[in-house]
């Protein structure tokens, strides 16, 4: 599988990539609930926003992983800027073969990583992720999914022409709903806290939609022809999903493990 829109991502060093963006990710990290002395993972680490926020929100350290380089590379540039060398680690590695200890994490989070994974790597990314956490850890997804009752046949035409478009989709190849989510979690082992509308509990949304770092995606475009080049592309091809939207929900998982 290729992810060329992912790598335009990277190149652009874009953050808050993911439903109702950094307004989602201030919600992520309130319910996550950190404590000074915890160890937090990021799955899918991206360019490292949201992991810089969580290192300075409070006494943590945080891990991150990512199988792209070049958002390692990305999120790498972010921590050097932000000065947390000592706080944070940047590991290249896959979701369903996570290379740390079981029992290692107190938190671990994702944002738009779980809810695109086909069938077989969301148990093995679930399984991972129950196996590192300790008793009584959490885990919090910002996730979109289909909506309940989205059809088959619709779910396979849109999967397909995302992955034409951009190498990745906003949900998953499957036509899982909230309840089939439910139930693969619960199959886990995790105990389900909360699976809230993220449109239901994310405030400021609208206003808060482009963070400080992404205005500067902007200038970096007008700075490098390929990126504007490749700006031009990504937004033809978007207004071509811009209904996608009506058959996806975003959702805020809160799993804890007993």
């Amino acid at each position: 599988m290729t992810h060329s829109y992912l790598a335009y991502l990277a190149a652009l060093a874009a953050t808050d990539i993911h439903p109702l963006g950094i307004a989602a990710s201030r919600r992520l990290l309130a319910v996550l609930d950190l404590q000074p002395g915890q160890r937090v993972l990021e799955i899918g680490c991206g360019t490292g926003g949201t992991m810089i926020r969580a290192a300075q929100h409070t006494a943590v350290t945080v891990d991150g992983v990512d199988l792209m380089p070049d958002m390692l590379r990305a999120a790498h540039k972010r921590q050097r800027q932000a000065g947390q060398w000592a706080t944070i680690t940047l590991t290249q590695a896959d979701s369903a073969t996570l290379p740390f200890a079981g029992q290692t994490f107190d938190r671990v989070y994702t944002e738009s990583v779980l809810g695109f994974q086909p069938e077989a790597a969301a148990q093995a990314m679930l399984r991972q992720i129950f196996r590192v956490l300790k008793p009584d850890g959490r885990y919090v997804a910002n996730e979109a999914i289909w909506r309940a009752g989205v059809s088959p046949a619709r779910v396979a035409a849109i999967y397909a022409a995302c992955m034409a478009d951009f190498g990745i989709c906003q949900a998953s190849p499957q036509p899982w709903g909230l309840d089939a989510w439910l139930c693969l979690m619960q199959q886990t082992g995790f105990q389900v806290a909360a699976a809230d509308l993220l449109e239901e509990v994310v405030t400021g949304a609208a206003a808060d939609a482009i963070s400080d770092a992404n205005r500067l995606n902007r200038w970096r475009r007008l700075a490098h022809p390929l990126l504007a080049w490749q700006s031009l592309v990504y937004r033809r091809r978007l207004a071509r999903h811009r209904d996608d939207g009506q058959w996806l929900e975003s959702r805020l998982f809160v799993l804890v493990k007993e």
